[in-house]
């Protein structure tokens, strides 16, 4: 029987990996929160400036995580 595991939000920012528990975003709803919404209470709770992660972007995998980080540039 697998445990239960609290969700998480995982970020990428400024050379650094960061992760605390998704409540701490204080979202409702979190897994249906806009892309925006999620940056928005991430620049907040990290105590970033307000357009730190202007060009960032949320993965929503299937463990219910969150993963904020960069955009990927190729080429």
């Amino acid at each position: 029987m697998e445990r239960y595991r609290e969700r998480e939000v995982h970020v990428r920012h400024d050379g650094h990996s960061t992760g605390f528990p998704l409540r701490m975003l204080e979202l409702s709803r979190s897994a249906l929160a806009s892309d925006a919404a999620v940056l928005e209470a991430v620049t907040t709770y990290m105590q970033l400036p307000r357009l730190a992660l202007r060009e960032y972007m949320v993965d929503r995998p299937r463990t219910g995580n969150l993963i904020v980080r960069p955009r990927a540039v190729y080429g």
